[in-house]
């Protein structure tokens, strides 16, 4: 007999619909702030709706899309949609719950995806970028927390000039947010005050260089515990 773990989904958990949600009500906050499961599904299904391909990787997402909509329902792709999530259900009519087929969808997806990938990395490297790898690596807080945390950290970027760091509630609404050369940055106290325990939090960093953005972390959340030690 299985035990459900602290990041396996239990029958409380949100729905994709409420995940999805820019507004959750408040039973839907309430949960997100206690289940560490929803919160890392939250945090991956923004990650993922917000990611803008790179330069290098549009040929492909732009393949991937065609296919997805060839197969699904015969249609040719455009490319008006910057997001990936956009450009790969843009041919959803519009008004129409995108959430409904995400099983098969997803599927179709990582099959095709995962050719794109796999053929791509048969190919000689002559200078170029094979698959974005330019992601900021966080390091602290992450995950469960015994208090608020005083400064963030991340690993530091080649070549990067500076940093954009941003912290948000579970709703996305930004709590603080600062610019910085090094790979960590301090809290003010008064930010710090405000990040009670119990509550969970999300926050990111950009790292910039002299010719515009290099790299740029996912979202990653803290909770602060309400057991104090």
């Amino acid at each position: 007999m299985s035990e459900i773990g602290p990041f396996a989904p239990t029958p409380e958990c949100l729905s994709i619909e409420a995940l999805a949600s820019a507004q959750p009500d408040p039973a839907a906050r309430r949960h997100l702030e206690s289940c560490a499961y929803c919160r890392n599904e939250v945090a991956l299904l923004h990650s993922f709706t917000s990611a803008e391909p790179s330069t290098a990787e549009a040929p492909d997402v732009d393949w991937i899309a065609t296919e997805v909509r060839r197969r699904v329902t015969g249609q040719t792709a455009t490319r008006e949609s910057k997001t990936l999530w956009t450009r790969l259900t843009g041919w959803i009519p519009s008004g129409g719950n995108r959430w409904v087929p995400a099983g098969a969808f997803a599927a179709i997806v990582l099959l095709i995806g995962s050719g794109v990938y796999l053929m791509r990395q048969d190919r000689p490297n002559i200078g170029e970028t094979v698959w974005r790898s330019a992601t900021v690596r966080l390091v602290r807080p992450v995950g469960e927390v015994t208090a608020a945390p005083a400064q963030l950290a991340w690993e530091a970027v080649p070549n990067a000039t500076g940093y954009h760091v941003r912290l948000l509630e579970v709703d996305r609404t930004e709590v603080w947010a600062a610019d910085t050369r090094s790979p960590e940055v301090a809290i003010p106290a008064a930010i710090a005050a405000q990040l009670q325990p119990g509550r969970t939090f999300l926050w990111q960093v950009a790292a910039n260089g002299p010719a515009g953005p290099l790299a740029e972390s996912n979202l990653q959340t803290f909770h602060i515990s309400l057991i104090t030690r």
